[in-house]
Order: C-alpha cells, then sequence, then structure tokens
C-alpha cells in the first residue's frame, strides 16, 4: 500500500496432491518502485488539476460512488477537462480521485488520491409553456441555465424560464435544456432528451 522501493523474488509452492513435494529455488530479485499518490487535487471551470508524480507515465482520472464507477485516461497531462466526458455521467454524488500510472515493467500504479467531492447536477425537468414563455422546475445549485432550440442555436439564462423573443416565426420549437454548475463543486448536467 505505501509508495517505494520493494524487491520482489517468486518462489513456486507445489500444489496439494501434486507429485513434486518441495518448492522451486527463489527467482532472480527485482526492484519494483510504487509510485507516491497523486496530491493537491482541485476543481475550477470543470477542470481538475494536480500535482505531478515523479515517474509517472501517465494519469487516470476516477469518478464514481456506490452505483457507477467511470475511468478517463488523463495521459501524461497534470489536468483533465470533465466538460467533455461527463455527459453520459448520471445525476448525483462522486467522488472524484486520480491515479499515477507506472510503467508496467519496473513500477506499480499509485493508490487512488485522496478524493473530493463532485455533484453532477439533474437535468431540468417539468417544462410548461404559456404563450411564448417556457417555464421548467429550478435545479438546486444551478447558476445558471443553457437552452439549445431545433438542434442549433443555444442560449444561456440565469432563470428557469426563458421567452421566445417577438419576431420568432410560427412553427415548431424543439428544445433541450440544461442546467450550469459552478465548476468548482457542482458539474454541468447533461442535455435533457
Amino acid at each position: 500500500e505505501t509508495s517505494g522501493n520493494y524487491a520482489v523474488s517468486i518462489v513456486a509452492n507445489p500444489s496439494a496432491g501434486s507429485e513434486f513435494r518441495y518448492p522451486s529455488y527463489k527467482s532472480e530479485v527485482i526492484s519494483i518502485e510504487k509510485l507516491d499518490s497523486v496530491e493537491s487535487l482541485t476543481l475550477s471551470n470543470n477542470v481538475v488539476t494536480w500535482n505531478e508524480v515523479v515517474k509517472a507515465v501517465e494519469y487516470k482520472v476516477v469518478i464514481e460512488n456506490d452505483d457507477n464507477k467511470y475511468i478517463f485516461d488523463a495521459g501524461v497531462y497534470t489536468s483533465f477537462d470533465l466538460s467533455d466526458v461527463l455527459e453520459d455521467v448520471t445525476g448525483g454524488e462522486y467522488k472524484l480521485s486520480v491515479i499515477a500510472v507506472s510503467n508496467n515493467t519496473s513500477g506499480i500504479n499509485s493508490k487512488q488520491s485522496e478524493a473530493i467531492n463532485i455533484t453532477k447536477l439533474n437535468a431540468p425537468t417539468i417544462f410548461s409553456v404559456m404563450h411564448d414563455k417556457i417555464v421548467w422546475e429550478p435545479v438546486e445549485n444551478a447558476v445558471s441555465y443553457m437552452l439549445k432550440y431545433n438542434d442549433g442555436e443555444v442560449i444561456s439564462v440565469d432563470t428557469n424560464e426563458y421567452t421566445l423573443p417577438l419576431n420568432s416565426p410560427a412553427g415548431t420549437y424543439n428544445f433541450k435544456f440544461l442546467a450550469v454548475g459552478d465548476g468548482s463543486e457542482f458539474i454541468t448536467s447533461k442535455w435533457t432528451e
């Protein structure tokens, strides 16, 4: 469990009922190193950052709760933008941690870093339309909302309602909504279906 250098050798023991009665000779001793854990995890504007771990060849970002576990490849970088990868993550509370990955020949990956708590906001629900105004239930901890209509233009609003412009042409509009989080503790929801 602890980081550091280890000397390892292997001995083959005979299985019960085997015709062989004695263990093998010890293998050659090899030295392996378990990497230090990632430290100083911070989250701002949906970007998680951390301190570099000596001898790490890449990093993995882990987001998990009791029901789900997601692992994302951060490559060699000590930061990772959550904005694009969290589209498929369902709303709820999660723990976010990072693993430093060693090269497989002479090292062992670090244990998961100390986790930070994040909450993926749920998408807005319960919509009503009155004349030219669309209203939805406010999402707790949302700082604003984004609307996308007809899979085109994206509009940002600060409240849980939107009024169509007076010059909007007659027709059918298809809207999608998402709740925007603060990017530090509360992560933006996915788009409504």
